[in-house]
């Protein structure tokens, strides 16, 4: 009895185009390039306000947390908001930009 139904060819069509094919190279995990620095794929880690800082100073936990989402995959790891003077922070415990020394622990 099914060899007798007629398929109307536009339903054929649309079902075809509706299919979810799956693509072997995501967009996510394709590299992209912002001003000459290039990242494995787009996955980013968003800015964290972390509050483990002291005097302005970022410390050890700093690095481990950050490097483990960037050793994890992140394409692109932003830090947590960095004040340029004391009295902008939002806690004690922020990381500072107002002395040669937290300039050197934050770049590297």
């Amino acid at each position: 009895m099914a060899e007798n139904i007629k398929t109307d060819s536009r339903l054929t069509s649309e079902n075809a185009r509706r299919v979810l094919r799956r693509d072997p190279n995501p967009h996510l995990f394709r590299p992209i390039t912002f001003r000459g620095v290039t990242a494995r794929n787009r996955i980013m880690l968003s800015p964290m306000c972390q509050y483990s800082a002291q005097d302005g100073l970022a410390n050890d936990w700093h690095f481990a947390h950050l490097g483990a989402r960037a050793s994890g995959g992140a394409g692109f790891v932003f830090t947590e908001a960095v004040h340029t003077e004391p009295r902008g922070r939002i806690t004690p415990f922020c990381l500072g930009l107002w002395t040669d020394q937290q300039l050197a622990l934050i770049h590297l």
